[in-house]
Parts: C-alpha cells; structure tokens; sequence
C-alpha cells in the first residue's frame, strides 16, 4: 500500500545489505529482533548441517556482528529487544560486543537451552549440550509486552506471581499468545 510493508516479511540474501535496506522504512519500529548468525569456531567444522563459513577468525567474526548488531539498533524501537543465539565458544565474545553496542545497563537475560543432538555425536571429550541466547534492549524502557512487567505496588498475583527479591517487582510470564500483547 502506496510502498509501505504492512505484513510479515522474509528476506533472502546478504543479511547486512537487507538491513541496511530495511533501515529507511523501519528505523525505530522494530519490536523484536532475533538473529541466528553464524557461530564463531575455534576450529573449522565440517559437520556443520547449515552452509555458511564457519572459519571466521575471532576479529573477522567479530567485526561481521558489530556492523550487523549498529544496525539492527537502529531498527529498534526505544521499547525493543534483541535476542541472538551463539554457541558457548562465541558467547563470552558476543556478550562484550553486545555490551558495548547495546550497552551493558540494558543486558537483560542468558537464555540457555539445551540441544536436542546427543553429546555422543556432538564429541569425544565433555560436550557441551546447550546454547545461548543473549537478551539486551534498546533502552531502559524495554518491555517484552505491556503486561510482563508491573511495579512492586501491583497487587495482581494472578497475572504477575513472579516477584524479584532486589526490586520487588512482579512479573508475568513470556505469553506472547495474547492478542495484541507481545513484541
């Protein structure tokens, strides 16, 4: 309508180039992003099951997510959140990136998550079943959906059962089901 995306939309192609497209349009807009980029290694895989190159050097890697990362900020509204998933190996490089990038105030969460490939297949020595994915928001007015956070005079129990001991806020849960709720 008149050039304006109004439904989902799915690229294919050189992820840097269709941010950067998407940036007139939808600067300061953006919800909620997720990113799966391609891990950093420490050593070439060649089992990897997705085709990309898994032999960046750590100041390559580092360099192909920072640009992709400014960016993606940029399409984010003030209340927006990104979530990036990385492997254990990437992951301490990938949280200072984030820190400096999104700021290390707004870091909200490590979601860790367990692999459904069995430690046999992953490697002879202790494997490592799980992954991360790394939670930061644009600013402090971050919000999963307007209802997942109330103050700690809230005396909604059956929405907010969930209380943090240091700030005593309570807080829902990651329903995004709910219409209109949810990023």
């Amino acid at each position: 309508e008149n050039g304006t995306i109004k439904e989902n939309l799915i690229i294919r192609g050189n992820n840097l180039i269709a941010l950067h497209s998407l940036k007139k349009e939808f600067a300061g807009k953006v919800k909620l992003i997720y990113i799966d980029p391609p891990y950093y290694f420490e050593e070439i895989k060649k089992e990897d099951t997705f085709s990309y190159n898994s032999n960046f050097k750590l100041s390559t890697w580092l360099s192909f997510m920072k640009n992709r990362l400014e960016i993606a900020k940029e399409l984010l509204r003030d209340d927006g959140v990104i979530f990036v998933q990385t492997n254990i190996v990437g992951m301490p490089h990938l949280k200072l990136l984030l820190d400096d990038v999104f700021k290390k105030d707004n870091y909200r969460n490590n979601i860790i998550w367990k692999k459904l490939l069995s430690a046999k297949k992953q490697s002879s020595n202790l494997s490592n079943i799980t992954e991360n994915i790394l939670v930061y928001s644009k600013t402090k007015q971050f919000c999963l959906n307007k209802s997942f956070v109330k103050s700690e005079e809230s005396k909604d129990l059956k929405n907010y059962p969930y209380i943090e001991k240091k700030t005593n806020r309570r807080y829902g849960s990651f329903d995004f089901t709910q219409k209109g709720s949810g990023p």
